[in-house]
């Protein structure tokens, strides 16, 4: 395990630079690989945030990035939150600490996050944990992105404002038709008593598909993967809830589903 060494620096809540962030492809505690990249692609906005196991200021940025996270789309609406555990920790330990906190965005981890901070962040920005960079990419050319807004240690109420300011400016709102076109799976019943049945569609090309069921209050309440067509939930009270899903060609779908007795 790598100790932490903190830097403090006499820094406002928000730095821009003029630096580009290359490119990584790092696992997350469930063993899928995301490539910033990819991430990226056509515009859209990613947020970095380096942080460690254990790390107490890393809580408070943890429940607002969770905010953040449910207003955006859950990944899916051109903002996508990466968290980057810098440590090295063991993937139990990470997921231990991560239990106790509300995030609903993958965590990367291994030695490439510590590697790519120091390599890359630190460089640029100098800084302590947790750290957050909003990073908007260029659809011609994913090299050429942006720092739009950075972010040192605890950022409270007005971190967050400025934060989702600069989101609001940069963000790229689909349009209808691009979101049909980026449907992946359909629900065949929507409200839904006792399961949910899916249609997958034919262009599909993946060796495998997750989904992760949300309650409006962010909190994760099923996780499954494969491509059964019925999946149950009648142990699911009733109300509204998100249906998140993945594959590993990087495709992405939120669904609204209604939970009924």
């Amino acid at each position: 395990m790598k100790s932490i060494c903190v830097f403090f620096l006499l820094v406002g809540s928000s730095l821009l630079s003029l630096a580009q962030m290359p490119n990584f492809n790092f696992p997350d505690t469930n063993g899928t690989n995301h490539l910033f990249y990819n991430s990226i692609r056509d515009g859209k906005l990613v947020i970095l945030d380096f942080y460690f196991v254990g790390c107490g200021a890393c809580i408070d940025v943890a429940q607002r990035l969770h905010e953040v996270d449910k207003k955006y789309g859950l990944g899916n609406e051109g903002l996508q939150i990466l968290s980057m555990e810098v440590q090295n920790n063991p993937v139990e330990a990470v997921e231990e600490w991560e239990s106790s906190l509300p995030g609903t965005y993958p965590v990367l981890i291994g030695d490439g996050p510590w590697n790519y901070w120091a390599d890359h962040i630190f460089t640029e920005f100098g800084g302590s944990f947790p750290q957050l960079i909003l990073v908007k990419g260029n659809k011609d050319n994913p090299s050429d992105n942006e720092v739009l807004y950075s972010s040192i240690g605890q950022f409270g109420a007005s971190g967050q404002a400025a934060l989702e300011a600069k989101i609001d400016e940069n963000i790229v709102q689909r349009s209808i038709g691009e979101i049909k076109q980026a449907s992946i799976v359909q629900l065949l019943n929507n409200p839904a008593k006792g399961f949910l049945s899916f249609k997958f569609s034919n262009d599909l090309q993946t060796e495998n598909i997750q989904f992760e069921l949300f309650g409006l209050d962010g909190q994760s309440v099923q996780k499954w993967e494969g491509f059964d067509t019925r999946k149950d939930i009648s142990q699911l009270p009733t109300g509204q809830y998100l249906l998140n899903i993945n594959t590993d060609a990087n495709h992405q779908q939120t669904l609204k589903v209604l939970i009924v007795k």
